[in-house]
């Protein structure tokens, strides 16, 4: 589990500069551990499984097919009609390319 210095409940809580921090640490032990297939996971909010409100990522091996994290089939399609035009307006809004 690899997480920020400074306390926020979610990933979006943290700047660039955190967020970089994080994510190049987890490619360093990645390759440190020499895992070459895994999965990096990270929830945001009660309805999205977090249970530790601290932002935090999770570095997950997947040594096999049968073990490390499981997708779930079956589960239920979000419509993402228009999703690339809703981003690219609200990131025009805000200011943020």
């Amino acid at each position: 589990m690899f997480f920020p210095r400074r306390h926020t409940p979610n990933l979006h809580d943290l700047d660039d500069a955190e967020l970089t921090e994080i994510f190049s640490l987890v490619k360093r032990v990645a390759i440190a551990l020499e895992l070459y297939q895994y999965n990096v996971l990270q929830n945001n909010g009660a309805r999205a499984s977090q249970t530790v409100f601290h932002a935090h990522v999770h570095l997950v091996p997947k040594p096999t097919e049968a073990t490390g994290l499981m997708v779930q089939p079956g589960l239920a399609a979000v419509d993402q009609t228009g999703l690339a035009e809703r981003i690219r307006s609200r990131l025009a809004a805000s200011g943020r390319p």
